[in-house]
């Protein structure tokens, strides 16, 4: 997939059989999709099959998650993808006002929004080559659940990321529900078609591996990889 592809209009397609042919584009399977996504599987392939109606803001994430439009998603017509896919991403780094800290991630600390906790809105560092300045941040690390690798009052740079992982990757993880989330930094330690477990690095035991099982996400709730790590920032 490149920047600008066009996703064709076809006569007499129903909105579930462009959720299906933009899926298609980054997964083979509708479970690796609900997997990676976060979403309940019975709930997404319900959507897709065409056997439960579509809501609005159903579809702006599903729009989002699969680099197409939502225009095109709902109605058809002809538009060019979103934003680049990032795993393709050759941008050069564009020197500005530093990584911009999008707020702080913390295990079992449910927020509304990320918000910096504070004044630091960036850091004076430069973007990552290897994909596009606009979906880089920065996250404050509160707490002790990635303590080996780093410590509470440093930064994980990150770069917004909604696509497929691999194993040792360093990822955020986001857990929505009732219009709060909580947010956190784990490894993702094993991979399977319908699951994902994912891990603390951390010398305090009281950190446990959690298992992503999309039959266990319940509606109403939402968990999903929001962004990768990319390194770490200590202030001097």
């Amino acid at each position: 997939m490149t920047e600008g592809e066009i996703l064709t209009e076809t006569d007499g397609m129903e909105i579930h059989e462009r959720l299906k042919e933009a899926r298609e584009r980054m997964f083979e399977t509708a479970a690796e999709a609900a997997t990676a996504m976060g979403v309940n599987y019975q709930t997404y392939a319900a959507h897709e099959n065409g056997s439960r109606g579509l809501r609005r803001d159903a579809a702006m994430r599903y729009a989002k998650f699969f680099n197409c439009s939502l225009e095109f998603l709902l109605t058809g017509r002809k538009s060019t993808y979103t934003r680049p896919d990032v795993r393709d991403s050759q941008a050069p780094v564009v020197d500005g006002d530093g990584m911009p800290v999008k707020g702080f991630v913390r295990a079992g600390i449910w927020q509304e929004s990320y918000a910096p906790e504070n004044d630091m809105a960036s850091l004076p560092i430069s973007a990552d080559a290897r994909f596009p300045k606009h979906l880089q941040f920065a996250l404050e690390i509160k707490g002790d659940s990635i303590n080996r690798r780093a410590k509470d009052g440093e930064f994980a740079v990150c770069v917004e990321w909604h696509g497929p992982v691999q194993p040792s990757e360093v990822v955020v993880v986001e857990r929505r529900r009732a219009g709060l989330f909580e947010a956190t930094i784990k490894v993702v330690e094993a991979l399977d078609v319908d699951a994902m477990r994912l891990a603390p690095d951390s010398d305090n035991p009281a950190h446990k591996p959690i298992v992503i099982r999309q039959t266990d996400v319940k509606d109403g709730e939402e968990i999903a990889i929001v962004g990768k790590v990319l390194g770490y920032y200590r202030k001097a």
